[in-house]
């Protein structure tokens, strides 16, 4: 398994010895870096969103990122650049992705769920796919938790341990104070969204259906 950790280039542009693989994502070359002081084992410019996704993000960051994000996902459903990104990363243990860009809180809409609400790292990355598209992303973290998205990037399920829950930051309010008041004692390790609500799965077993705006529907056997 890989664990795989994210960095600015000018953070450490030369690199250290427990970054492992290195590889850098952007399409340019960065901004004020020498090619004797920037190291990278292998630069990975195609998998960078489009000039023109950048160009039109860039013009109003705050409020484009969420269709920033879902418009990438777009694009890499169909670039073959990512199997290329995909095998770099699992011939090795250790990979550290190298970014330019200043902006770091919207660089990476995965790595930004992750990093607010799990502590461990990622360990792997997994790309599903149906006749050459894209159908979802499985991202497997150091502890053991499995997170899914879908094409889009949009969060689909989450799987942890017996002993560890689902963040609260995750699950929708109605639902977390259902579990508090129902199932006093009692953890949610399993969170997935359907399409017509969601299901989720207590530390005891007990499997629960609620519908789209988290209302208590059934328990499932």
């Amino acid at each position: 398994m890989t664990d795989i950790k994210l960095q600015r280039v000018y953070t450490n542009p030369s690199g250290s010895y427990d970054d492992g693989w290195r590889i850098y994502v952007d399409r340019l070359w960065p901004r004020g870096e020498s090619k004797a002081k920037f190291h990278y084992d292998y630069w990975a410019k195609d998998i960078a969103p489009s000039a023109e996704l950048r160009e039109w993000f860039h013009a109003d960051p705050q409020n484009r990122w969420p269709d920033f994000a879902r418009k990438y996902m777009s694009e890499l459903q169909t670039n073959p650049a990512i199997e290329d990104l995909t095998t770099q990363i699992r011939r090795h243990q250790h990979v550290t992705l190298l970014y330019s860009s200043h902006d770091t809180e919207h660089n990476n809409a995965t790595q930004e769920l992750i990093g607010k609400n799990f502590k461990a790292n990622v360990s792997l990355i997994k790309v599903d796919k149906t006749l050459g598209h894209i159908d979802e992303y499985d991202v497997v973290l150091t502890d053991g938790t499995e997170i899914s998205f879908d094409r889009q990037g949009n969060l689909k399920e989450i799987e942890t341990s017996q002993s560890k829950s689902v963040p609260k930051g995750l699950v929708p309010a109605s639902i977390a104070r259902y579990i508090t008041s129902s199932h006093k004692g009692q953890h949610i390790v399993s969170l997935e969204r359907k399409r017509n609500g969601w299901d989720i799965e207590l530390s005891n077993g007990i499997d629960i259906r609620f519908d789209k705006e988290g209302n208590f529907l059934r328990y499932d056997d």
